[in-house]
């Protein structure tokens, strides 16, 4: 299957155990109208290290990723390029904060 993703995000980085985490916030309106929001695990290549809270238009591929919990799917980033630096958004905004049990890596 191939299957090609791009867009505009948030990135959400993360240190843990000395390694460097990235997500993106995806968000879709229910049927009601509400708006339900979700981290989506993202990968740069190696040696690319972006900020916490950088705006970015990107494009990439689902791919396979082995967990502490199993397998689970992430983004693999393939290009992007920073819209901005550092924005000020308040995480209560986008969803509630998570504490490492719910990290799936």
């Amino acid at each position: 299957m191939r299957v090609a993703i791009e867009g505009t995000a948030i990135v959400w980085a993360n240190e843990y155990n000395g390694k460097r985490y990235y997500s993106v916030s995806v968000g879709s309106k229910d049927q009601e109208g509400n708006w339900m929001n979700a981290r989506q695990p993202v990968r740069f290549k190696s040696g690319i290290k972006v900020s916490n809270k950088t705006e970015i238009e990107f494009k990439a591929f689902p791919t396979v990723a082995k967990g502490k919990d199993g397998n689970f799917v992430l983004w693999q980033i393939t290009e992007f390029k920073e819209t901005a630096e550092q924005i000020d958004v308040p995480v209560e905004q986008h969803y509630s904060a998570l504490t490492n049990d719910d990290i799936p890596f």
